[in-house]
């Protein structure tokens, strides 16, 4: 289960609200989640500006949550109209 995510910033492919129940997986199994960058807010100044984070996993044979950090610096691509986290 990813119990903290920011869906404000980052979209996980196939959910969208929090917390992401991922499948269950038995004693050498792999999931690959495929994590984006999704939104930021430039009315408050997001854009041209790194947005850090972090996302915690947690599951039963877990002792403690374990978090993943993050960071990206929205641009605008000057190739195209579209702003991306770069």
């Amino acid at each position: 289960m990813i119990s903290d995510f920011d869906f404000d910033h980052l979209c996980i492919q196939g959910y969208d609200s929090n917390p992401v129940e991922l499948p269950p997986l038995n004693a050498e199994q792999m999931l690959t989640v495929n994590i984006g960058v999704c939104g930021y807010d430039v009315e408050a100044g997001e854009r041209d500006t790194l947005v850090r984070g972090s996302i915690d996993f947690d599951a039963g044979p877990l002792k403690e949550p374990r978090s993943v950090a993050f960071q990206f610096t929205p641009v605008v691509d000057q190739g195209s109209a579209d702003d991306t986290g770069g």
